[in-house]
């Protein structure tokens, strides 16, 4: 039966007065066919986007790490067989039909979110769906980076930024191929310690650090950069004044502002790291200035060594004494 064209009227029904005939009944299951049809079984027809329905994403610490649980929609309840969450992979819809949790445990730099840039800053992190053909089952991961498609787009690497951790079942080992396709379904902040200890821990969950939706862009989030020169060492690093970034899809945008001490020393260009690596390591030139001169620049991106070297105009270095240099541009990680 096909969807109704248009809306079906009713007379209201008088008992003792009026009694249905098959052309009643008829009407409503025409009608109610053409619904069904429409809507597809537990309506997963309504998934018109790649994602998740019926399920929400629960973060917590628990279990030794970061607890990373896919629960029934306005609660703590698992997926069941008759209570399914739905993924949309490409045009297949799969379903989580039982419990579907990860557990990041502490004591690992979880995609390098413990070293020196972002250890004990807020990071946002990307839930992914996966299906995996092996064991025909769902898998639910998390990630730095927001625009993978495939496993295959993660790194292998625990402590490299482009990592994804996934698990299936509860906590259990996975079988994903690198073909296997995944889906974006939400994003989270949390902290990471610094040093061996690699310690979770998360904020109170808002709308705004916890989205239960396909997203792809971090908020605006902190970073501590590490100033160094190209040639000899600084007598005294600056001082930031700034340090923010955002990922959006596979861009990454970077503002970020010091001041030079009194005597600030060294020779050479002057470098400052970035709070993610670009995969790819080929050279990508940004824009800085010296804000106190107004003396433009460019922010040359070195992968190998995760800086940005700041080249005056003329193919010089500079580090002018007390004076303010600031850096704001995007940068590929594809």
């Amino acid at each position: 039966m096909a969807y109704p064209s248009s809306v079906t009227t009713f007379t209201t029904k008088v008992d003792g007065v009026d009694y249905p005939t098959a052309a009643h009944i008829n009407t409503i299951q025409t009608d109610l066919n053409g619904v069904e049809n429409m809507l597809g079984a537990n309506g997963v027809r309504w998934i018109a986007d790649e994602g998740m329905f019926g399920g929400q994403i629960n973060v917590s610490v628990a279990f030794g790490g970061l607890y990373v649980q896919l629960n029934l929609v306005g609660g703590t309840n698992v997926p069941t067989s008759t209570n399914p969450v739905y993924g949309r992979f490409a045009n297949t819809i799969r379903t989580a039909t039982a419990a579907l949790a990860l557990v990041a445990a502490n004591g690992t730099n979880w995609c390098n979110s413990g070293g020196a840039e972002l250890a004990t800053k807020e990071v946002d992190y990307f839930v992914y769906l996966a299906w995996s053909a092996t064991d025909a089952a769902m898998c639910i991961g998390i990630s730095r980076i927001p625009y993978a498609r495939k496993w295959g787009d993660f790194s292998a690497t625990s402590t490299n930024e482009n990592y994804a951790y996934f698990r299936k079942g509860s906590n259990a080992a996975h079988s994903l191929a690198s073909a296997d396709v995944v889906i974006c379904v939400g994003r989270f902040a949390a902290t990471l310690s610094a040093g061996a200890g690699y310690t979770w821990s998360v904020p109170t969950y808002t709308a705004i650090n916890l989205i239960q939706k396909p997203i792809y862009e971090t908020r605006l989030l902190d970073w501590t950069p590490t100033h160094t020169r190209a040639t000899t060492a600084y007598t005294n690093t600056p001082a930031t004044q700034y340090a923010k970034y955002q990922i959006n899809y596979d861009k990454l945008f970077v503002s970020e502002q010091h001041l030079q001490n009194a005597t600030p020393g060294g020779t050479g260009f002057q470098r400052v790291t970035l709070p993610f690596t670009n995969p790819t390591a080929f050279g990508l030139d940004g824009k800085a200035i010296n804000a106190t001169s107004v003396v433009a620049f460019s922010a040359l991106y070195t992968g190998s060594g995760n800086y940005v070297s700041l080249i005056k105009y003329d193919g010089t270095a500079e580090a002018t004494a007390s004076q303010y240099y600031a850096l704001d541009t995007t940068y590929r990680l594809v």
